[in-house]
């Protein structure tokens, strides 16, 4: 199944409430290793914009791009997605990078907060780059030849 037909699909969320409430964090990961589409697909957009929440897109938060690349590095998922995470690191460089180099804080609907926290920004897409590099280093170099042309 396609990544946009998997978003045109994607569960009710009465449906994940139901889950999530019902059978406790240790199911949710569960859950979320055996099947980590059904989240992706509740807070992933068809344009690769990660949701806040899963009713809303704003705003639009750096730490919800660098949580999936870590989180599907760390649950062995990777490659099965590598797809979807190299579309949403380059959504996140085109729209969520200063031209200064460093990564705003977020996207709100009327306003961008470009306050370049270390914590909470620099250091999680530090860590999404490497996650990302490590296991797909034609990004890198794709990358670096698109700056020097």
């Amino acid at each position: 199944m396609s990544f946009s037909n998997l978003l045109r699909n994607k569960p009710s969320d009465k449906w994940m409430a139901q889950e999530l409430s019902g059978g406790g964090l240790d199911r949710f990961l569960i859950e979320v290793k055996n099947t980590p589409i059904v989240v992706m697909a509740t807070f992933i957009t068809l344009e690769c914009v990660s949701k806040y929440k899963n009713v809303s897109v704003f705003p639009v938060d750096i730490l919800s791009f660098t949580q999936l690349l870590i989180t599907l590095d760390k649950l062995g998922q990777f490659e099965t997605h590598k797809e979807i995470a190299v579309k949403f690191m380059r959504w996140t460089i085109e729209n969520m990078q200063s031209t200064k180099g460093y990564f705003y804080y977020q996207i709100n609907k009327h306003f961008t907060s470009k306050i370049p926290y270390m914590r909470w920004a620099q250091a999680w897409m530090f860590l999404s780059f490497t996650v990302l590099f490590k296991k797909e280093i034609s990004f890198y170099k794709n990358m670096s030849s698109e700056k020097g042309a």
